[in-house]
């Protein structure tokens, strides 16, 4: 039984790292969001490197203690899929069940803000990606003319084709 806690407790361990990766996470993308309002593309593709190695990380840590939980779960006779988290936790004593629960009770609001944030970033990146996509266009209209461009042989004062009167 206290091998069963002392596993428990390795297992918490790696989750108290996650929810610190998470926390780590969640300042970055909130700093993305601000360096896409900005448009600094240069400390945005920073950023976007630290994110990626802070997932690395979480994913990493997550794999360890999936892997202690499969461990864990065939000591005490039950199979890898077959065991939750807080049932091994439950057969370690009360101690690791609390700081089960309160890991958890810490990390549900982290991801959900996470969640909005993101889903705010990922607007803010399809809006970036719009006005790309318009100034493109109006910069690079066919034949090398765009909607604001003068038509050969008009002269200056006549109206072009976005002009419109009352005639």
């Amino acid at each position: 039984m206290q091998d069963i806690a002392r596993r428990c407790n390795e297992i918490l361990d790696l989750l108290e790292q996650e929810v610190a990766l998470h926390r780590d996470l969640l300042d970055l993308s909130r700093r993305e969001q601000g360096l896409l309002v900005a448009f600094d593309t240069d400390a945005l593709t920073a950023t976007l490197r630290g994110v990626e190695a802070m997932v690395a990380r979480i994913r990493a840590a997550m794999d360890a203690r999936l892997a202690l939980l499969g461990e864990v779960a065939r000591s005490l006779g039950r199979s890898k899929g077959g065991a939750t988290c807080e049932d091994v936790m439950s057969s370690a004593g009360e101690e690791c069940v609390e700081r089960y629960t309160g890991i958890l009770e810490r990390l549900a609001p982290m991801l959900e803000e996470h969640a909005v944030i993101n889903g705010g970033n990922i607007v803010l990146i399809n809006n970036i990606l719009d006005y790309i996509d318009f100034a493109t266009r109006l910069h690079a209209g066919r034949h090398g003319r765009n909607t604001y461009s003068i038509s050969p042989g008009r002269k200056a004062g006549r109206p072009h084709a976005l002009h419109f009167s009352r005639s």
